[in-house]
Formats: structure tokens, C-alpha cells, sequence
């Protein structure tokens, strides 16, 4: 009976404070919003990107090579495995209709069953698929090179296997890259993607008949494959397949995600029942979208960011409803004592907070599920225009049209449930004790907060000074406990919240583009609008740059060189820190020791190739002045001088040491080069006459990612260097080079654009087809799915970071609004005694300062320790990448806070226009 007595009394209550009724209801179903953002918003983009990762190689997880038919059927039939495709490696075959016999002489042909080709990313440029084993469709790279195939065409041929003996007497032969060691005199197989074979002195190639003959009619001509290599001997194709017919097959699995643990369990799996080791190949990006990723490390870092953010959403919460609550302490005290008077114990008065909680909770959910899952399909209806525009950069042929659609399941819901349910119960548990606790004369007096026997000194310098409002403000931050913390406690959780979950959110981000970029480097000359690359090799350079230089509208050309020649550098040359990074990647692949580091350190390190960029005088001493150098070597023209760029980063997908890597690692080195500005720099080269030359350098000085930005953007997977003029004169001389020019430049004139474009185009069969004439701003564009990806996940990152800044305002508004409201009194005494607006203004404006200055306060404590947590855990599982400085973030973050404190304040402490007698008299908020 008294339950329902103080059930009934809390409804009247809450009805009778509307207002903070509604803002506790806001900030619950803003809770559920966000939390449905969280986990169905989640699983929308994951579902997203997974369609747009399968756009890169294919919508499979995993391919397992060399099975028998029969293991390829015994793991059809596994539990987690949900389809599959079968192929065989039908191997190359003389292609008689090349259009590059000497690069790319052969044709590598695949036989693929109907899933494979539902599975892997194969876009038909023209015609269509295979139907059966005698049809085939061919890349469209064939066409490219200057063959005349075409559909309706017969190709014929006899299969084999390509091998290499060593012939030089030198030593053993290797292929680091495609993971090859010959030893002098022995043969070992080449995959089909090998290069093309050229007469040399290292080795001959072998052809081994497999005994399969191939006659295949074209059926359609295809972009070309992702598995095609640009630099291999062989172009692709792909044959239909009814039913395998070899002792081998391939077979391409796509996994049930709520069942599969992930892909390295199904390996072992499947290694145990073939017995022996088995060679396969993950699409890790798409394993990374389910959390499956043979990536560890990536998964770890995913799943602890989706948990921080998640405990950050309820932290908020909790501070949000525990505020609303705490606001009200006074007149709760009032009615629950005269319930208190009246038989009601300590347990119903907290019943009564709990009621008070559910009764906003209920309603709350299905609205706020509903609120979220609006926000989160507008936000990708909003959002889906510009992915759509970011894929449509990376190629023509790819689908744009990829489905954007809500994906949860009754999981989400529950979870989502749950954890409002437990971010409500945590929430009101404080304030349900501390009303519990309160003695029922002290509850009906409403003294809750003269309970203290805490005494407070008023201090008379103010006054003597003149400055009441100094007086007034003092006294009332330190006074009234329970309104000033709020505001504290709001203030703290603004600027904490935001700040981490923007490092945060920054750092993943940081990550996301470490994992995803290319490596190499990319001239950023905004100031030029078009850029012609040529091969000097191809004859065409200087007729390029004649052309250009007597066309009357183009202006000033910018050229910048590159080479494709193997230079290095001696390695003491380097630093300890080189070595101790290149070690630690070694170390992450299984099987490593520190003896096999020792053993084959000199194999690794003995020479270290280093990438050249060579730009004119005037750009080589600009990017001098902004770095560490010399200007007096930089500036000299006559010198060979060189500027080297003091970072390079080693990753375990660069740098691969065996077969199994327990986990991604990726160490950034800032301190690479072991010699001093103006010191002699030693570069290695071989020349097809003299064999190995040295050439020697001036080191003008250090440059790094801040000095070449604007000018040139580096991911230094490898080593590099900038050299002047005399120094690219002298290595050009020395060695034997290939050299790259890009030579920028403006052009007004759309018909000599149009001209130009003509000219230097691939189609165009004059003697100049080696010239590429391109915008700038294509060189600029996203290139790659991976690329896309890491902005998608810029765009969400920084949505989040927008979503749950409007929980914090939530937060802090309702502090200001109800101290005021409590002070509502107070004020009108005040201006009872001739207190002027002017003088309130000021009066707030102090008390703003004190109380942010603590929020502040507790907020760089909170901030330094859960930035460094952050930054631990980023370390720990993926490498020293470096993150944005948190620095300026929170100066802005702080300013912020202090500008929409003051503005509330003034909002919420405006004049009303009730009069002073009736705001005296008033008794509720």
C-alpha cells in the first residue's frame, strides 16, 4: 500500500517538473540513440564495407591451394563454411596473338566453376562469361599491349610448367619478393605471374609440358584481374569448369560469419585433416570487416575501440542521468520526509528513485531504438553520395551502386537493451543511497544539504575592495555543493569525453590510413594543373620536352626525376634503430630466433636499396631551408649534394619473414641515416661495364615528413633521398638507370590541352606512346578500395566524435539550467537589493571562471591518463605509428567548453518576467 502511496506521489512529482522530467527523459533516450548507434550502426558499416573490401579481390575469405578433390568436398561439408567455389591452375601456354612477345609472351589460364566467378571480383569490359570449359574470357591487358584478339577468336596450345636452372657460378640466386633462393646449378619452379624471361648470365628458363592441351574460344575480354601482375610474363584468362578433372584443385571458401571462429582456425583445421601444411590466401581486408582477420592485432585494436567508446557512451549517460537526479536533491528530500513521516522506510524512498529511472526508461527504449536507427539510415542516405563518388575514382568499370541498408539482428536489440538497463540502474544508485540515508525530520525540512557540519569563512577583502560580485560568486561555487559539482562534474566530462574520443578517433584513423596506404612517394604541386610522366628509355623524353617547352601556352615546366635502378647504401651508413626495427619485424614471424636473426642479419641488411628523387636546384635548396641542413651545400649547384629523408617505417607486410606472422606489427624509425650535415655519402651502384661503382655525395642536411609537406607526400616503406642536379647527372652516368621524369605545368589554352592529351596518349601509335599526360588532381585521388576504406572510416570516425559531443552538451545544459533554476530565489533577493544585470553578468562570468578552471583541472588529469591508455594499447598491438598531438585539440576543446558555459549561463540566468515577490515565494523548479 505505501509503495503505490510513494509511487503515486513520485508520478505527481515528476509532473509537476516538466521540465526536468523532460531532460531526463532527453538525455535517456539520447542515451539508447547513441547506444543503437553504437552496435546497429556498426553492423551497418561493417555489412557496408564488406560489400565495398569485396570490390578490391572478391567476396571470399579464403583460398586453399594444391587439394584433392575429396578434401575439397570433406571441407564443403564443415559447419562454419557457408559457399564455395572450385578453380584449377590449368598453368601457361604460348600466346601467339601477344602484342608484347618480349615482357609478356605467355597466357596463364584458370579454370573456374560458376561460384568462383560469383565470388572473385571479374568485371567484363565486353562480351561474357564462360559457360564451359572451352569458352574463356582474357584481360583486357592483351588488348592494351597491342593485340588484336577479340571475341570469336580460337586459342590453342600446349600446357606447362615454367622453372629456372642457375647458371651463374657466383652463389645462390634469389627472388625475395616471390620468396626464391636457387643454388648454383640447382631448378626451381616459378609461378606463373614469374617475369618475363630475358637472356642474362644468371639463369635459363624451362618449360615442362604438363601433358594438357588447351583449345578455348573467346568469349569476352575482361578488366584485368587482381591476381594479374603488371610485371609478370603471362596474361590472364579464365576457362569455365563443369567438374574437376586434376589430381590438384583450388578451392575458394567464403565463411559463416556467426559461426566461423576465423580464418587462421580453419587453416589449422584443415591442415590437420590433409596432414601436411597447406598453402592458402586470406582477403584480409575482408576478414577485418568480421573480426576474423588473420590480423590479430588489428582485431584486438577494432574490438577494444568498439568497448572504450561503448564504456564512454554509458560513462556519459550515467553523469547525465546521475546529474538530473542530483539537481533535484532538495526537493526530493522535501516530500519523501513527509512520506518518511507518514511509514515510509529507506527502501521505498529509493524505490522511488528507481521508479522515477524505469518509468522514463520504458518509453525511452523503443523511441530512442527507433531515433537511432533513423539517424543512422539518414546519416547513410547523407553519406552514401560521397562513398559512392570516392569509389567511382578508383575505376570506371567498378559498380557505384552498392546497397547502403540498415543491418541488425535481434542481438543488437538485446544488448542494446541491456546496457541501458544497467547504465539506468548505475546512474540512479548514488542518489537512491543518499536519499535513503537522509533521517526523516532532516527530509521534510528539506536540509539535505545543512546536514554537513562543515563551517564556511566569508571573506571581507572582496567587500573592502568593492568587488561584491567577487564576494557573491565565491561563496556560491564553494556553498552549494551539490549544484557547483554538476556544473564541475559536466564541465569535466565535456572536455574529457570529446577530447579522448577525438585522440581516439584520430589515432584509429591514423591506424586505418597506415594499414591501407600505398607505399611510395607523390609529388603534391598544387600549383600546377597537369603533369606528363615519360620513360627516358622509350627515346621519346626529349621530344616530350621539346614539344612542351615550344608550345607558347605552357608556362614554366617543374620537373622531377625517378629511377628504377638499384642504388644502396652502405650499412654504416645507418642507424641502431634501423636494425632494431627491421628485428622486431623479424621476430613477429613464427619460428624466429634470436640465432636466425643473427644468421641471416647480413643477408637481410648487406645492401639496402634507396629510392632517388632528384628535382631541380631551386626545389632542392627550398626543401633544404625547411628541414635540418646546410645551406651553404644546398645551394652550391656545382656539387653533388644530397638531402635524406630521416624516417622509414618497417611492417610485417613489407618486410616478410616466413610463413606465419603472429601478429601485424609496424615500427616508424625518425633517426635512420648515421651521418652528419656535410658529411660524404656513400652510394653503390652496378654498371653493365664496369660492374659495382661507388659514388660519393655531400649530405647536405635532413628533411622529413613536416619539411617536404606541400611539396611531396613520403610512406616510407623503404629508404629515401632527394638529390640536386650534378647528383642525378652523376648517378645517371654511373650506373645503369632507368629513369622516370614527371614534368609539371599549366595550360590555359583547352585546344592545345586537347592537343597535348592526343598526343601523349597510350591509344596514339607515334613514336611518343610512352608519355602519360594526366590532371594533377588525379595524382591526388584515392587510387585504391583500401584508400576509399580508411576514408569511410574518417568520415565515421569524426561522426561520432559529433554524436557524442551533443550527450556532453545535453549534460552540461542541464547542470547550468538547474542551478539556475535552483538559484532562481536567490537571484530575485538580489535584484530585490538593487543588483544590476551588469553586476549578475559579472558575477556569472567570475563563478564560470572558478568552476572551469576545476573542470578543467580534473579534466587534463582524466584526459592524460585515458590518452595515454589509448596511445599503450595502439603501441602494443599495431606499432609506433605517429598520432596527432593532443595538444591543440584540447586548447581548442577547453575554449569551447568556456564559450558554451558562459552562453548557457547567460541563457539560463536571463530575466524572467514573473516578479521578484512571485519568484520569491516560488517553491518548485
Amino acid at each position: 500500500m505505501m509503495n503505490n502511496i510513494v509511487f503515486r506521489v513520485t508520478r505527481k512529482y515528476m509532473s509537476l517538473n516538466r521540465r526536468r522530467t523532460a531532460i531526463a527523459f532527453m538525455g535517456i533516450v539520447l542515451m539508447v540513440v547513441m547506444m543503437t548507434c553504437v552496435f546497429v550502426g556498426k553492423q551497418t558499416v561493417m555489412a557496408y564495407l564488406d560489400k565495398v573490401a569485396s570490390l578490391d579481390k572478391g567476396s571470399w575469405h579464403l583460398i586453399a591451394y594444391d587439394l584433392t578433390p575429396e578434401e575439397a568436398k570433406s571441407i564443403m561439408q564443415m559447419e562454419d563454411v557457408k559457399k564455395t567455389g572450385i578453380s584449377e591452375q590449368l598453368y601457361n601456354m604460348e600466346f601467339q596473338a601477344t602484342g608484347d612477345p618480349d615482357e609478356r609472351p605467355f597466357i596463364d589460364v584458370k579454370a573456374y566453376s560458376a561460384e568462383c566467378f560469383e565470388m572473385n571480383n571479374i568485371t567484363l569490359a565486353e562480351g561474357r562469361f564462360p559457360e564451359n570449359s572451352r569458352e574463356l574470357i582474357i584481360s583486357k591487358t592483351a588488348i592494351e599491349d597491342g593485340s588484336s584478339i577479340k571475341i570469336g577468336d580460337r586459342i590453342t596450345g600446349d600446357f606447362f610448367k615454367r622453372s629456372i636452372t642457375n647458371i651463374n657460378d657466383k652463389g645462390t640466386l634469389e627472388f625475395p619478393f616471390m620468396g626464391i633462393e636457387v643454388e648454383h646449378g640447382k631448378t626451381a619452379e616459378v609461378p606463373v605471374n614469374f617475369m618475363s624471361y630475358i637472356e642474362n648470365d644468371d639463369y635459363v628458363e624451362n618449360h615442362t609440358p604438363t601433358g594438357v592441351k588447351g583449345d578455348f574460344t573467346v568469349v569476352g575480354i575482361m578488366e584485368r584481374p587482381t591476381f594479374e601482375k603488371i610485371s609478370g610474363a603471362s596474361i590472364s584468362a579464365l576457362c569455365g569448369l563443369e567438374e574437376a578433372t586434376g589430381d590438384n584443385v583450388n578451392l575458394m571458401i567464403y565463411l559463416d560469419t556467426e559461426k566461423a571462429v576465423g580464418a587462421y582456425d580453419l587453416e589449422s583445421r584443415i591442415n590437420s585433416m590433409t596432414g601436411r601444411d597447406n598453402r592458402f590466401e586470406t582477403n584480409e581486408m575482408l576478414l577485418a570487416f568480421s573480426a576474423m582477420s588473420g590480423d590479430s592485432n588489428i582485431n584486438t585494436i577494432v574490438i577494444f575501440v568498439e568497448i572504450f567508446f561503448t564504456v564512454f557512451i554509458m560513462a556519459a549517460s550515467v553523469i547525465l542521468i546521475y546529474n538530473v537526479f542530483n539537481m533535484s536533491f532538495a526537493e526530493r528530500t522535501k516530500y519523501l520526509g513527509m512520506l518518511s513521516s507518514v511509514g515510509a522506510t529507506r527502501r521505498q524512498k529509493r524505490q522511488s528513485i528507481y521508479f522515477e529511472s524505469f518509468a522514463l526508461l520504458l518509453p525511452a527504449l523503443p523511441s530512442g531504438i527507433l531515433l537511432g536507427m533513423g539517424l543512422v539510415y539518414g546519416a547513410s542516405q547523407v553519406l552514401k553520395p560521397r562513398f559512392d563518388t570516392m569509389l567511382s575514382i578508383i575505376k570506371s568499370s567498378l559498380p557505384k551502386d552498392i546497397p547502403l541498408t540498415l543491418s541488425f539482428g535481434v542481438s543488437e536489440i538485446l544488448v542494446i537493451i541491456v546496457m541501458c538497463v544497467v547504465t539506468v540502474l548505475v546512474s540512479a544508485l548514488i542518489p537512491a543511497i543518499k536519499i535513503g540515508r537522509i533521517a526523516p525530520v532532516e527530509s521534510a525540512k528539506g536540509a539535505a544539504e545543512t546536514v554537513s557540519k562543515k563551517h564556511y569563512r566569508t571573506s571581507v577583502k572582496a567587500l573592502e575592495k568593492g568587488r561584491p560580485e567577487l564576494l557573491l560568486a565565491v561563496n556560491s561555487t564553494s556553498r552549494s555543493g551539490h549544484l557547483t559539482k554538476s556544473i564541475i562534474r559536466s564541465i569535466a566530462v565535456f572536455t574529457t569525453l570529446i577530447m579522448v574520443t577525438l585522440y581516439g578517433a584520430q589515432s584509429l584513423i591514423k591506424i586505418v590510413e597506415t594499414k591501407t596506404e600505398e607505399d611510395g612517394w607523390m609529388p603534391d604541386f598544387d600549383d600546377y594543373e597537369y603533369v606528363i610522366v615519360d620513360e627516358h628509355a622509350k627515346n621519346s623524353y626529349s621530344n616530350v620536352k621539346e614539344i612542351l617547352e615550344k608550345d607558347e601556352n605552357v608556362g614554366e615546366i617543374k620537373e622531377i626525376v625517378t629511377t628504377s635502378f638499384d642504388v644502396t647504401v652502405p650499412i654504416n651508413k645507418l642507424t641502431d634503430e634501423v636494425f632494431d626495427a627491421r628485428k622486431a619485424v623479424y621476430m613477429q614471424f613464427d619460428g624466429n630466433t634470436e640465432e636466425d636473426w643473427e644468421k641471416n642479419r647480413e643477408i637481410f641488411m648487406d645492401s639496402m636499396f634507396v629510392n632517388t628523387i632528384e628535382v631541380d636546384d631551386e626545389e632542392f635548396a627550398l626543401l633544404a631551408s625547411k628541414g635540418n641542413a646546410d645551406m651553404d651545400i644546398a645551394e652550391d649547384t656545382s656539387k653533388p649534394a644530397v638531402l635524406l629523408y630521416n624516417e622509414s617505417a618497417f611492417s610485417t607486410d613489407f618486410y616478410i619473414s616466413g610463413d606465419n606472422c603472429s601478429g601485424y606489427k609496424y615500427i616508424l624509425v625518425d633517426n635512420v641515416f648515421n651521418v652528419k650535415k656535410g658529411d660524404e655519402f656513400i652510394l653503390n651502384g652496378m654498371n653493365s661495364v664496369k660492374g659495382e661503382v661507388e659514388m660519393k655525395l655531400a649530405t647536405a642536411g635532413f628533411v622529413d615528413a613536416d619539411s617536404v609537406k606541400g611539396r611531396f607526400r613520403i610512406v616510407p616503406n623503404g629508404f629515401y633521398i632527394f638529390i640536386n642536379r650534378a647528383a642525378g647527372e652523376l648517378i645517371y652516368d654511373s650506373v645503369d638507370s632507368i629513369p622516370y621524369s614527371c614534368m609539371f605545368f599549366n595550360d590555359d589554352n583547352e585546344e592545345s590541352v586537347k592537343r597535348l592529351s592526343q598526343e601523349f596518349s597510350r591509344d596514339n601509335e607515334s613514336a611518343m606512346n610512352s608519355a602519360v599526360m594526366a590532371r594533377v588532381s588525379e595524382l591526388n585521388a584515392a587510387k585504391s578500395i583500401k584508400q576509399v576504406i580508411s576514408e569511410i572510416v574518417k568520415i565515421l570516425a569524426y561522426c561520432f566524435t559529433a554524436m557524442i559531443s551533443l550527450v556532453c552538451l545535453l549534460n552540461l545544459y542541464n547542470s547550468i539550467r538547474g542551478r539556475a533554476a535552483e538559484r532562481t530565489k536567490e537571484t530575485a533577493s538580489l535584484r530585490s537589493i538593487g543588483m544590476t544585470d551588469k553586476q549578475f553578468t559579472k558575477m556569472h562570468n567570475i563563478e564560470n571562471i572558478i568552476l572551469l578552471s576545476k573542470g578543467l583541472l580534473i579534466s587534463a588529469v582524466l584526459c592524460t591518463v585515458l590518452c595515454l591508455i589509448l596511445r599503450y594499447v595502439m603501441v602494443r598491438f599495431f606499432g609506433n605509428v605517429r598520432m596527432t598531438s593532443p595538444l591543440l585539440p584540447a586548447l581548442g576543446i577547453s575554449a569551447a567548453a568556456a564559450v558554451i558555459s558562459s552562453v548557457m549561463t547567460g541563457y539560463c540566468s536571463r530575466r524572467s518576467k514573473v516578479d521578484i515577490i512571485s519568484e520569491i515565494r516560488r517553491e518548485t523548479v
